[in-house]
């Protein structure tokens, strides 16, 4: 008998911030999918980068611009953002940010 394990994540609550680079935490990874949860210091950046995985950011805190494939997005609580895989994104930290990313295997 298949018994599944209930976990929770408070995405919002302690929460860290470095003053220089992101603070990213994996939540958890369920089959192919993972799940973390980034923090941004206002002023910091995360650069540049890309991944072979589709990629959906969903933003919940704080204000940044957000570079995908060449095109800047102003993300703020509530912005949704998909991405294809192998697009190169980064972000820029207006205020203290809190985000979510869902990675899934192409």
């Amino acid at each position: 008998m298949f018994q599944a394990l209930t976990q929770y994540h408070s995405l919002l609550e302690n929460c860290t911030f470095e003053s220089d680079k992101p603070v990213i935490n994996n939540l958890l990874e369920v089959g192919a999918t993972q799940v973390k949860r980034v923090t941004l210091k206002g002023g910091t950046e995360l650069k540049c980068h890309q991944t072979s995985d589709q990629v959906l950011v969903v933003w919940l805190r704080g204000k940044a611009s957000f570079t995908a494939n060449g095109e800047t997005f102003i993300m703020h609580p509530g912005s949704l953002l998909e991405m294809p895989s192998g697009t190169p994104h980064g972000a820029t930290a207006e205020t203290d940010c809190v985000f979510i990313v869902l990675k899934f295997k192409a």
